[in-house]
């Protein structure tokens, strides 16, 4: 479990559901207090009633990442809780299924607006909130790391998160700015939105049942991830424990990468 994570005011984008539904709850019992935004008012407001009526300190904020007014918005929500933000997650993401030779412009550029430019609003946006220093975790894939033909959008907007991860830790330390900023680059997590994208990729068959119990097979470690698992890692990042890391990516991927 996190430490370290008390009284502490944390930001979590995309926190309804899957990683960022578990990165939610997991800061939140180690103690912080979460604004949990999203882009969907009806799955945050129930997820962040359904946290505080754990007793977990979690308040919901309808946000677009990909939209500079909306981050504009939540950083006044953010600042009007009297304390400076300590710790940002962004987790909000837009995938497209999509070949070099389907995807569309359009496509991609959604990826980008909300994978790349919300990650970017939210380190500007911290840059002003973080008055006392914290920690920024930004959530690639391994998906950036190797070819994915049939999801270009998005690795290639995953791959671009690692390269913003890197340039603003080099920026933040620098300037003499106590923000760490890493990342984390997940293999495949049993969520929602996993199944989904199988079940678009894979009609046939079982779907995604049948997609996902061959991706554990071909992994070293014989299963794919929890999303509490990789809330864990984040937590981690997050805290003081960590405090000597700052612009590296941690792959959380069961050991895929090292088999071809």
């Amino acid at each position: 479990m996190t430490e370290g994570l008390g009284d502490r005011l944390a930001l979590v984008t995309g926190g309804a559901s899957g990683i960022g539904l578990a990165t939610t709850r997991h800061l939140a019992v180690a103690g912080a207090r979460v604004v949990l935004s999203d882009i969907s008012a009806r799955r945050g407001e129930a997820a962040a009633a359904d946290l505080r009526r754990l007793g977990l300190d979690v308040v919901f904020r309808h946000h677009d990442a990909g939209d500079p007014q909306s981050w504009s918005a939540l950083g006044g929500h953010l600042k009007a809780e009297g304390r400076p933000l300590r710790v940002l997650v962004n987790n909000a993401y837009s995938g497209r299924a999509g070949t070099a030779l389907s995807l569309t412009p359009e496509q991609l550029r959604e990826c980008m607006r909300v994978n790349v430019e919300g990650a970017l609003l939210g380190i500007q946006m911290a840059a002003e909130l973080m008055s006392e220093g914290g920690a920024i975790v930004n959530l690639s894939s391994i998906a950036a790391l190797r070819p994915a033909p049939q999801n270009l959008g998005y690795a290639i907007a995953k791959m671009a998160v690692i390269q913003l991860t890197q340039a603003a830790a080099i920026t933040f330390a620098q300037a003499g700015v106590p923000i760490r900023v890493n990342a984390v680059a997940p293999g495949a997590v049993d969520t929602h939105a996993l199944r989904s994208t199988l079940r678009v990729l894979r009609p046939e068959g079982d779907g995604d049942t049948e997609a996902l119990a061959a991706m554990a097979a071909a992994t070293p470690m014989g299963r794919i991830a929890q999303p509490t698992e990789i809330a864990e890692i984040i937590g981690l990042l997050a805290s003081d424990a960590s405090g000597a890391l700052s612009g590296h990516c941690v792959i959380a991927d069961g050991g895929a990468l090292l088999v071809p």
